[in-house]
């Protein structure tokens, strides 16, 4: 049976944490993230978010910053690659973050922003990102973002996602912390982390089912 695991319900931290520590005892190993997008992004989007997932990771996941990391286009990949390890990502809906008239009060979003699945009790190593829900959610936050603070602000979001569900898979746990990248719901500001761009106070979270 398939079973939806995302930014759900929270758990011991922990728990979480001894998850944790155990991945970084493991993080030797090189990891590839393939990511494949079912509409096409442009070459800049794409950048941002390659450069985005292995910053954010050093910043948000410090266990994990010394990990051998090759992010992978999955438009690019060439027929016969081999890799060590690997994590493929399927982002779904458009991933572009355009300007939107709207309150500047945070958007309430309901369901996944990213789901991992389990097939007789192990957690595969696909991870799927809803970027239209991720859009909604930051849409307050793009009026008087340039183009580029656009562009930088929507991978760090993705970046974010993708990360937590690595962490799932990596760790082959459904446990959530109450702060920070594994909590079980993230709002606007959560998804932006460390971004320069101001940005109002949370308000509703966007939760995976």
């Amino acid at each position: 049976m398939r079973v939806r695991v995302g930014i759900t319900t929270l758990l011991s931290v922990v728990m979480l944490a001894t998850s944790i520590q155990a991945l970084a005892q493991k993080s030797a190993a090189p990891l590839t993230i393939a990511i494949f997008a079912d509409r096409q992004l442009p070459a800049a989007e794409w950048s941002a978010l390659t450069a985005a997932v292995d910053t954010e990771r050093s910043a948000a996941m410090p266990a994990l910053a010394h990990t051998p990391l090759q992010v992978l286009r999955g438009d690019t990949i060439k027929p016969g690659i081999v890799v060590d390890h690997s994590i493929s990502v399927f982002l779904h809906g458009h991933c572009e973050l355009v300007p939107r008239v709207s309150s500047t009060a945070s958007a309430h979003v309901t369901g996944a922003l990213g789901w991992t699945a389990s097939r007789d009790g192990q957690l595969e190593p696909f991870a799927h990102v809803d970027c239209d829900r991720i859009a909604l959610l930051l849409a307050p936050r793009t009026i008087g973002m340039s183009r580029g603070q656009r562009s930088r602000a929507m991978a760090i979001a993705v970046a974010h996602v993708i990360l937590h569900e690595w962490s799932h898979i990596a760790t082959q746990s459904a446990h959530h912390s109450e702060h920070g990248l594994t909590k079980s719901a993230f709002s606007a500001q959560d998804l932006l982390g460390t971004s320069p761009q101001p940005v109002e106070p949370a308000g509703d979270l966007g939760q995976a089912r």
